[in-house]
Parts: C-alpha cells; structure tokens; sequence
C-alpha cells in the first residue's frame, strides 16, 4: 500500500498544469502597467487581462524574463504539556459511553514516531520565468486582433505540493502552508486571446487559458504481503487538456477609457486509483483488487470580474501623465482546495482595489501601482488550518521606446512587491468544527485495562494551539518588444 500511494504522487508531480494564479498575483510582471494590467497592459500579456485591449496594441513581438521570490514565515504556538500522544494508541481501543468498545474511527501516529518534524515546511523560494507572445491584427482595418501569450518557468516546469489542512497532515510534512501561494505560484501558462473592434471608441475580446484534466490508474502486485518493498507497477495516466475562458470590455475615448473583464473559473484536475493485488489473497466479491481511488485540485481560481478605467492629463504629444484605478471581485467563497474539499468554514467573496498612474515624457514612460487584496480566509480557530494574509502590493515601472521609420523598439521592466500583513490566529474549543480529541478514552486490546494515558485531550493537528503568518513577495521583470 506504501508504493501505491507513493507511484500516485509520482504522477500527480508529472501533470502539467495552468498557474494563471502567477498572473493573479504579480499581475503584468514586465509591463510599466503592472498590477493596472487590466486596463493599462500594452503587450501580449493583454491576452490574458483583458483581450479586449488587443484592438489598441500595435502588431509586435515580445520576449522578457522574470525572477520571483517568496518569503514567507508561519510561526507555530508551543505546544501545551500532556498534548503529545503516547505509543499506548497502537494498543487501543475506544471506549464508548455506554461501556462498549470499538475501533479507533481516526488513526494517529504517536508523536515521538512523525517522519517530520513539526512546522518543518519552508515556504520560501525563489522562481524565474520566461515569457513570450506576439499579437498580429487581422484584415486591413484591424478590426480584428489575435494575441498570444506564454509564461513557461525557467527551471521547474511544473510544481504540484498537495498537502491536507488539518490533523492528517501530521503522516506527511506535519507543517503548515500559505493556501493561496506556494506551489500555486509555479508552472506554465499558455494563453489565446482575440478582440472585434465594430467601432473606433468600442471593443470586445475573448480569450482562453489553458487547463488539463488528468487521470491516472496504477496497478500494483505485490508477491509477498510481508515484504511490500517488492513490488510489480504498471501506471497509466491520460490528460485531457481544457480551454477555460474569459472575456474583455474597452470603451475607449480621447481622454479616458472604461475596462471590464471577467474570468471563468478555473482548477486543474487529478483523479484516478490506485490497483492492488497481493498473491493468494481473498478480494471483496466482484473486485481483483484492492482499490485506493484519490482527487486533488490544483490552482482553483473562482469567478473574478474587474471594472475599471483611466483618465488621460494633458497633451497626447509631449509631456502627458494618467490616472486610473480597478477593482476586482472574487467569488472565494465557491474555493475548492488541493484536496477537492471546500473549507468547513466557508470562504468570503473579496473585492481588492487597485490605484495607478503615470508619466510619458517622450520616449521615456514611468508608472506607479499600489493595491490592497483582503484575504477571503476566515479566522482559523477550529480543526483548519488554511495560512492566508491580507496584501498590500506596490509597484513601478519604466519603459523607453525608439522609433525607427514605421516600427518601434521598446524596452520595458517592472518591479512589484508585496507585503503579507501579520495575522495571528488561536484555537478555539468553541468554534464550529474545533480540533478534536484523536486519542479518545480507550481500552488496552490485549487486557481490557482503561489506558489512563488516553485521558484528555491529545493531538497531532500541526495547527494547535494557534499559528501566526506574514512575509513578502518580490519580483522583476524585464522584456524586449519590437512593433510594426
């Protein structure tokens, strides 16, 4: 049963995966635009924000690079005394209120056997990107526009951690983990987008984001019951790739335009089980085998819609400057996580403000965001541990343009950071789903005896007695862009 849980997570770490939550997050992370992306992006990476904005971006090339770093930090509370459960479980029975006995329904380590140690997990890293699109207009009137767009990481191509929020964590990193980050913030993405203008000052656009559903089946014989080191394996795995859309508005006039977007919801899908034969071994009736069949989601993202505009000051020649501000609405409360379950305390839907602004002076262009993203997570006092900050983001760019006869250079590079406001949390014996007692009032299953160590309340949820979280998220990114 070990190689067949371990061959599962094999595959799971093989499924490719869209991580359009990179693009969430960072926003256009080589444009002066930035965090505005989606009323401002004036490259391929429109494809992505909002299509609709392809009617307006000269036909162009564009490469560029990006390095992101995560620091983050989950500090664990101390664990009380008499916490810790005792290798007396393995001998234990549960003792019910009417003096029966019955199996443990929930089965926990003794703490002194954990593989890991707990609050081990490290959440920091650092990740380069590559990126690279180009938007080509249809027919003579550019009434139509295609845009496509890729992120595709430097190093790892694709990163899946799935891990549990509560007690069962403890038979695997026995750590905590920030929800909406990490290993969501890694992987490629592939992105087709298109715009219709019908007239000069209106457009519509379009796009798709690449996602997948895999299914993956591992059969598994093993000779000798007492000896599962040895083991035949066969695995089967398809992935079936699906297109995940979403749509852009642009009403643009000659001093201010108006943006909408909306992005369907997004989570790429693992599901499958595992198939397990043992020699001279007696199956339930109807099976062949023993089957372990297992779900994960990966990189969830809900519905988001955004509304936005920007407002232009002065001259379209010489020295002009803009103003321009969004919102975004995620409905977090639909959230799924890694393990296809959605949180026991439900989510709540978010609206993050975002402010820009900027100078063109020339062939020279700066650029100033600042947002706030409130986290949709609720107080974790109960059995859940999902990590999540409130954000506040910053960030600047610069781009420089050269003009030769009827095409354009243009060099362009933003940095972002965003701070993780501190958050402490404390468990609650009184919240809705509380973390419980795994080491229930027992019986020794050889003797009958009470096991007075089972008195109590004991636990191995990583989470208890209370956690605190915070850190930073950083970012640069430069791109080339040639037009024509």
């Amino acid at each position: 049963m070990r190689a067949s849980v371990f061959i599962s997570c094999l595959l799971l770490a093989s499924a490719p995966a869209a991580a359009s939550s990179l693009l969430e997050t960072l926003g256009a992370s080589t444009e002066p635009s930035g965090q505005m992306a989606r009323v401002e992006a004036g490259g391929v990476a429109a494809a992505y924000f909002n299509p609709a904005l392809l009617s307006f971006i000269q036909p162009q090339y564009q490469a560029g690079f990006v390095v992101m770093g995560q620091d983050l930090s989950i500090r664990l509370g101390d664990r009380p005394a008499g916490i810790d459960i005792p290798d007396s479980i393995t001998r234990a029975r549960r003792l019910n209120p009417d003096g029966t006995t019955s199996r443990l329904e929930v089965r926990p380590l003794p703490t002194a056997h954990l593989r890991t140690a707990r609050g081990s997990h490290d959440g920091s890293g650092a990740l380069s990107f590559i990126e690279f699109g180009t938007v080509v207009p249809i027919g003579t009137e550019r009434m139509f526009s295609l845009g496509f767009y890729a992120v595709i990481p430097a190093g790892e191509f694709q990163g899946q951690r799935p891990f549990y929020v509560d007690e069962r964590e403890q038979y695997f990193s026995n750590s905590l983990h920030f929800e909406l980050l990490e290993d969501r913030l890694s992987g490629a993405v592939f992105v087709l987008g298109g715009s219709y203008r019908p007239l000069p000052w209106l457009s519509f656009g379009a796009g798709v984001l690449m996602a997948n559903s895999t299914r993956a089946i591992t059969e598994i014989f093993i000779p000798d019951a007492g000896n599962q080191e040895d083991a035949r394996t066969l695995s089967k795995v398809s992935v079936n790739t699906r297109l995940v859309p979403h749509l852009g508005l642009i009403v643009e006039r000659p001093t201010f335009r108006l943006a909408a977007t909306a992005h369907f919801p997004l989570q790429n899908e693992v599901d499958g089980q595992g198939e397990l034969q043992f020699w001279n071994y007696d199956y339930p009736e109807g099976q062949t085998a023993l089957y372990q069949p297992f779900s994960f989601v990966h990189g969830f993202l809900p519905w988001r819609v955004s509304l936005g505009g920007r407002y232009l000051i002065g001259p379209p020649e010489g020295v002009s400057g803009w103003v321009s501000a969004s919102v975004l609405w995620s409905q977090w409360s639909a959230y799924q996580d890694r393990m296809g379950e959605q949180p026991l305390e439900r989510w709540s839907d978010t609206f993050a403000p975002t402010l820009g602004g900027g100078l063109r002076m020339g062939s020279h262009e700066i650029s100033l965001q600042a947002g706030y993203a409130p986290s949709p997570v609720p107080d974790q006092t109960g059995r859940t541990n999902y990590v999540d900050n409130e954000r506040i983001h910053l960030g600047a760019g610069y781009q420089w343009r050269l003009d030769f006869g009827k095409s354009r250079m243009a060099l362009a590079a933003h940095l972002y950071a965003a701070h993780l406001l501190h958050r402490s949390v404390e468990k609650n014996p009184s919240a809705s789903h509380p973390v419980f007692d795994e080491f229930p009032d027992s019986v020794d299953i050889a003797t009958n005896q009470f096991i007075g160590e089972s008195a109590g309340f004991q636990s191995n949820n990583p989470g208890y007695p209370g956690f605190t979280s915070d850190g930073w998220i950083f970012s640069a990114g430069i791109s080339l862009r040639y037009c024509r």
